[in-house]
């Protein structure tokens, strides 16, 4: 008798449940997961007619399927971080540039447009503000990790009004370590009223929330505190006048005098407000500022001089009245003796002015050429008198730290003698077992700020964050503005900074210098009015200065026109061009 056969075998739609990969095309099944996939063979890519549930299972178990799944996830995922990653550099682009929240729509809209996915989810305004903390944050959680690191720090502070008449301060953070001092952005805060104590609980206030420091950690790190006061007045003054006061030659003779001092003090200013100026370079800045200042009484400056040519009018428009020689001479006197009695007073004299002139042992390329046992002795003795209250809670040996300088500089020395640019970041490379303590001492003096200038240049940056559009976003979201300017990767890394030439001259023009960020970037021949810069920190704001040079008949060279041409530069994330100034 013949053996029943076996019945045929159909597919059953409800394997799809347990087997979301599977489909059936012209009576065969097949694998959308290894038919998706390059270089995939086999029964369920080329579409198998074995129904059986085992058939399914053995595939969904073998090595090529489980590569498959494993490839498309990772895909997703990496489609998905994209997605994330353009978001959060339109974020940080509406924060870096300190523009409205309501612009993050339209830049998701523009990245659309250039080809690119940015998905359908997380694009308004509230989520524009959530990206933005998180960037912050992030930034944050960094600085909480290198202030570990940093035994030493100082807190720079500066205040002003914004347009809701709100008293603001805005705070920097300035550390060092291995010889390497640093200045971050810590907070924007509103405060009630802008005197010492409040502004101090404040301090102390931001470095417990943002920083996560106790209060005794805070009172053994803290170096120092730099503000700057500011003097707001409701007066103004009329105009009626002014032109007969103006237009009489004692008036552009005393003008002229001042802005030749004003050029003096202008380049000493500068020269302050660099980030990593420390006040061991104050002594050298200032003598060379009173040199020039004491040279004025011997002869006039730039200014004064083409004032003195002209005597019936100044730069087209008459003037009148007289100012003989001896008045002259008597304001010279009093306008040099004055401001050098000023800066003295404001940067040596007292105790602050003595530890300032025992700091200039920080500047190396300044230590004495031959070795000598005396050299730095003195002024270290004076430091360790200064700081001896909090050098016995910190992590540094004091008592160790006049017999390690005297080998440091055995070390120094020798580096000097091979290195033309010898830095203390180099300096600790070679010293750092041998002299821990002193260069633990460098890295504290290292950490005080010669000036609050970041402050100021801070205040610049949410120029518009605190005002119109200050006002719904809040403190908090300035904070966040500020921390984001520290992302990486997330834009172009080269400009083009162009300027004009000047209009007029008191002399023959050399060449331009080029300065970015305080620093000479290069000196152009006067055929060039452009420079290509690459090799940016990405979403880093460069300030670029471009100063005439050149040469009057009876002087040596010298700056020819005050009027200097300032580029400053944002890169933005809006679009990944490279952007041009």
């Amino acid at each position: 008798m013949a053996m029943p056969s076996e019945p045929a075998r159909i597919f059953k739609s409800e394997w799809t449940a347990t087997f979301p990969w599977l489909y059936v095309k012209d009576g065969k099944m097949f694998c959308n997961t290894c038919d998706s996939q390059p270089a995939t063979s086999g029964h369920f890519v080329s579409g198998s007619q074995n129904f059986r549930i085992s058939a399914l299972q053995l595939h969904a178990q073998s090595a090529q399927h489980k590569r498959c799944d494993a490839m498309i996830q990772q895909n997703a995922t990496n489609a998905d971080i994209n997605r994330m990653s353009l978001l959060f550099r339109n974020a940080h682009a509406i924060a870096k540039a300190g523009r409205p929240f309501s612009d993050f729509p339209w830049l998701c809209t523009l990245d659309e447009k250039k080809g690119l996915s940015v998905g359908d989810s997380y694009r308004n305004e509230k989520k524009c503000s959530e990206f933005i903390e998180s960037i912050a944050e992030e930034q944050r959680m960094q600085l909480r990790s290198v202030i570990q690191k940093a035994h030493y720090f100082s807190i720079m502070v500066d205040g002003t009004t914004d347009s809701s008449v709100t008293e603001a301060e805005i705070m920097y953070i300035r550390y060092a370590i291995d010889g390497m001092p640093y200045v971050r952005f810590l907070a924007y805060v509103n405060i009630s009223r802008a005197n010492a104590s409040t502004i101090t609980e404040s301090i102390v206030k931001t470095l417990e929330q943002h920083l996560h420091l106790t209060k005794q950690v805070i009172f053994e790190r803290l170096m120092s505190i730099t503000t700057d006061a500011s003097v707001s007045s409701d007066s103004k003054a009329k105009a009626k006048g002014f032109f007969k006061t103006l237009t009489t030659r004692k008036t552009v003779i005393l003008a002229s005098l001042l802005t030749d001092a004003i050029d003096v003090l202008h380049v000493l200013s500068l020269s302050l407000q660099h980030t990593y100026c420390s006040p061991g370079c104050i002594i050298d800045m200032l003598n060379v500022a009173l040199l020039k200042l004491e040279q004025f009484k011997q002869r006039p400056g730039l200014y004064l001089q083409a004032a003195l040519s002209e005597t019936m009018s100044f730069m087209g428009v008459p003037i009148s009245g007289t100012y003989n020689d001896d008045q002259l001479c008597t304001a010279i006197h009093h306008v040099v003796d004055g401001l050098v009695e000023q800066l003295q007073k404001r940067l040596l004299d007292g105790s602050s002015g003595n530890l300032t002139a025992s700091m200039t042992f920080l500047v190396l390329k300044n230590w004495p050429e031959e070795h000598t046992q005396e050299f730095g002795n003195e002024a270290i003795h004076v430091l360790l008198r200064h700081f001896n209250p909090i050098l016995h809670d910190s992590i540094m040996n004091s008592t160790r730290i006049p017999e390690e300088w005297s080998t440091l500089k055995e070390y120094v020395y020798k580096l000097k003698n091979g290195s033309k640019e010898l830095t203390w970041v180099g300096v600790n490379e070679v010293a750092k077992d041998v002299c821990p303590n002193v260069l633990h001492f460098v890295d504290l003096l290292l950490s005080l700020p010669a000036s609050s200038a970041d402050c100021e240049r801070g205040f610049s940056l949410t120029k518009f964050i605190t005002s119109d559009w200050r006002t719904p976003d809040g403190f908090d979201a300035v904070s966040d503005g500020f921390n984001a300017m520290s992302v990486q990767n997330v834009g172009s890394t080269y400009i083009i900074v162009s300027w004009d030439l000047p209009t007029h001259s008191n002399g023959i023009l050399i060449n331009f210098s080029l300065y970015c960020n305080g620093a000479l970037a290069g000196v152009l021949p006067l055929t060039v009015i452009c420079y290509d810069t690459t090799g940016l920190l990405l979403f880093t704001v460069y300030m670029y200065i471009t100063l005439s040079v050149g040469q009057v008949l009876q002087s040596h060279p010298q700056a020819l026109h005050s009027s200097w041409n300032v580029v400053l530069g944002v890169i933005s994330a809006a679009a990944s061009l490279p952007s041009t100034l």
